[in-house]
């Protein structure tokens, strides 16, 4: 090895050393100072590097702290100290109005602290929301005062809301903005149709009997026809009659309105049944449609409601394998998951496909040699393509790259217009979408790999086996058996010559690592150059870490087992230490040793899954960044069961790079399907953190859906600059002040009072 990288190394090594424990052995109880190496940093700044650098977690949990504010350990008067004393926290900047109350950053701050608004996951927003009451009640710790004030508005907009019905709503616009389903637009999708349609010959009842019907009183019908009126005013034949348009109407609303109101809320689709529900069960529409403005808000639709919100049709989990199924043979028909279009841009593409095709034909009859040109009949086969593939339900996968195709020659062409309607299928596309979320899952899991990240930590988000906990229960065994001072009944031999070395020796004897599934480990440790420093630039090699990033590398290898690394330190840097004198080590000869472990075991999981060498693993799943995304995500529970098992299944067999990503597709349509996924927001995320900040203040429905997007950005980000990994030390500022306060408070309340005030003598205390 060069002189340069032996002095590169060394010269790592040492930075780290100062930041293990300086650990020798203890011959009495000592204290030992776990932030030694960062005392030259301000407390909270040193813990928040030892936990970068080192792992761990340098404060409790937050729900120990709040646990203690709420048994009355921690009081609002020691918060309000803390967040004086805290610029960051305090300031009293007002975000804006809600409510009719101005809301301030140090008001949402005190709420996250005390009571938590963080994002959950997708499983536990539908186990909430299904099993649980959190669509329905609201939460037990929201204070009295809120819990009033929600239920105070409500009441007004519940009485508000029933009073429109008649004046300018119909009982579907009502259950709409109440339920955050389109209503109207199904009721008046099924009236263009039957309009379209000659009149049945069967009778339809009388519209007086269908008002009777939905409850509407005939104080209010002649209001409730008017709505109507509005309704179909741009339904073709409604003019003509509109007699029937109504009579169409009301019987398409009654039907509507009768699912909704059975599923939802189990009681007759009539405006006394569900005015009658609503007032009685006040908590349970308030939250309910707190829950869907807060969705609403973000442009969500709810991802676990007992209604469909595009069919507005049951929604039955018990289906959702059978669906997956039938989507996966799809999306093996079409090449992918078709392209989901507004009415708006469905005509828009076909009426850019055949205004193409018009100006193709053009062309070719003004030059039939043109007609002849490979470039003028693909794109004629391509536009014929897109018109034949538009259909209700959007683009076909083979439309879609088609219709891109063509977007791609209008820009070199300088035509615009086909263009920016390209980009506007992209935006729409799910598979743009999945693409973006590919690239930051691969930067999230690639990027640090090599650097501050092992590979060891790499495959256990991807494959889910430890390597690091192997490699720890190896080395604590070897460590222990090399440091001892008398204290074991069996220690390595050979302690003479070294740890590296007799580490080396022992292992014709040691079959630990056969046990592990490694395969021609001894014939490589003995293939090991004789100079630990050596060996450890060898496996920095092979597993592809670049010289400049060996420090942060090893220090992520050593940060995994701080303590026995650092004992191995302090004997290398204590050389008058007498066991040292005899039975060398030091740092270098600890990491060879745990990177060769570390290194074969690692190789060993790559051979087995990938048939790669380590060097390669990184690149290799930077070209295969749909397996990346199932893996990680099966193995965090982000996927459904059925789908996690599909990973498996595909991960078992010899998969290839297409079949990943057709599961890939398949997972995110799910995803997006069940999940309440936008273009830029989810639902267990933006939507739900929305929802818990409106319960603790007390906001209503109405209230959310009055935020403006402006305001509702700052107020979550007010949350996302004070995350709870943060929370750490106000609680543990806060609790200490407590604490303060009463020893001190105590001491001064007692001062020149009892028999001991004029005492002669200290006491012996």
């Amino acid at each position: 090895m060069p002189g340069t990288q032996r002095a590169h190394l060394a010269h790592e090594l040492e930075h780290w050393g100062h930041l293990l424990p300086s650990q020798g052995p203890m011959t009495t109880f000592v204290h030992h100072n776990t932030l030694h190496g960062l005392q030259h940093e301000p407390f909270e700044r040193a813990v928040a590097e030892a936990e970068r650098l080192l792992g761990g977690r340098g404060y409790e949990p937050v729900e120990r702290g709040r646990a203690r504010y709420h048994a009355g350990r921690i009081t609002d008067a020691d918060l309000d100290a803390v967040f004086a004393a805290r610029s960051e926290l305090g300031a009293a900047e007002v975000l804006g109005t809600v409510g009719g109350r101005d809301t301030s950053g140090a008001e949402i701050r005190r709420l996250h602290l005390v009571y938590g608004a963080t994002a959950i996951s997708p499983a536990v927003l539908g186990e909430a929301m299904t099993s649980g009451d959190a669509g329905r009640r609201v939460a037990d710790d929201v204070s009295e005062a809120a819990r009033s004030r929600l239920f105070d508005r409500s009441h007004g907009e519940l009485s508000a809301s029933i009073h429109r019905i008649g004046s300018d709503w119909t009982l579907a616009d009502w259950l709409g903005a109440l339920l955050g389903l389109d209503a109207p637009a199904a009721v008046r999708d099924e009236v263009a149709t039957n309009l379209a349609a000659e009149p049945a010959a069967s009778r339809v009842a009388p519209v007086a009997r269908l008002l009777r019907d939905l409850g509407i009183p005939a104080e209010r019908r002649e209001g409730y026809l008017a709505a109507v009126d509005g309704h179909c005013a741009h339904l073709p034949g409604a003019d003509r009659d509109p007699a029937r348009a109504h009579r169409l109407w009301l019987q398409a609303e009654a039907h509507t309105v009768r699912g909704l109101a059975r599923r939802h809320f189990n009681v007759p689709g009539t405006l006394d049944a569900l005015q009658d529900h609503c007032a009685g069960d006040l908590e349970g529409y308030a939250v309910g449609g707190l829950w869907q403005a807060c969705l609403a808000a973000f442009g969500l639709t709810d991802p676990h409601g007992p209604t469909d919100p595009v069919t507005l049709r049951d929604r039955d989990p018990h289906v959702v394998l059978e669906h997956i199924a039938e989507q996966f043979e799809g999306f093996g028909r079409g090449g992918g998951p078709a392209v989901p279009l507004s009415r708006e841009l469905r005509s828009a593409v076909r009426d850019a496909a055949t205004a193409l095709l018009d100006r193709l034909r053009e062309r070719a009859v003004g030059d039939p040699v043109s007609a002849t040109r490979p470039a003028l009949r693909e794109a004629a086969y391509a536009a014929w393509f897109v018109l034949a593939d538009t259909d209700p339900d959007g683009l076909s996968r083979m439309a879609a790259e088609a219709l891109y195709d063509l977007a791609d020659q209008s820009a070199e062409a300088s035509d615009s217009s086909l263009q920016a309607l390209g980009d506007a299928v992209r935006a729409a596309d799910p598979q743009q979408r999945l693409a973006t979320h590919l690239q930051l899952v691969a930067g999230d899991q690639l990027d640090r790999v090599g650097r501050d990240r092992t590979h060891a930590d790499l495959l256990q988000t991807v494959v889910g086996e430890d390597i690091v906990e192997r490699v720890n229960s190896y080395l604590i065994r070897r460590c222990a058996a090399f440091l001892d001072l008398g204290q074991a009944a069996w220690r390595m031999p050979d302690r003479t010559l070294g740890f590296y070395a007799a580490w080396r020796r022992s292992l014709a004897h040691d079959r630990t690592l056969d046990l592990e599934g490694l395969l021609d480990w001894r014939e490589e440790a003995a293939a090991l150059p004789d100079d630990p420093a050596d060996a450890i630039v060898l496996l920095l090699t092979r597993l592809g870490v670049e010289e400049e990033h060996w420090g942060s590398y090893c220090g992520r290898v050593l940060a995994a087992l701080p303590g026995w690394a650092g004992m191995m330190n302090w004997r290398g840097t204590s050389p008058q230490f007498p066991r040292q004198q005899a039975q060398p080590t030091d740092l270098v000869q600890y990491l060879a040793v745990r990177l060769f472990v570390e290194t074969a075991m690692v190789t060993a999981v790559t051979r087995r899954t990938w048939d790669l060498e380590p060097a390669e693993l990184v690149s290799h799943l930077r070209g295969r960044p749909h397996e990346l995304w199932l893996r990680t995500a099966a193995l965090a529970g982000t996927l459904s069961p059925f789908l996690a098992g599909s990973v498996r299944e595909l991960a078992a067999g010899s998969p290839t790079q297409a079949s990943w990503a057709q599961l890939g597709d398949l997972a995110w349509a799910h995803q997006e399907q069940t999940g309440g996924t936008g273009a830029q927001f989810r639902a267990e995320d933006h939507a739900w953190r929305l929802f818990r900040l409106a319960q603790l203040q007390g906001w209503s429905a109405k209230d959310v859906r009055a935020l403006s997007a402006r305001l509702r950005d700052r107020l979550l980000t007010v949350l996302d600059d004070f995350p709870e990994p943060s929370h750490g030390p106000v609680w543990l500022a806060a609790f200490e002040r407590h604490y303060r306060e009463e020893i001190l408070g105590a001491l001064a309340a007692n001062r020149d009072r009892g028999r001991w005030r004029d005492r002669p003598v200290r006491p012996k205390a």
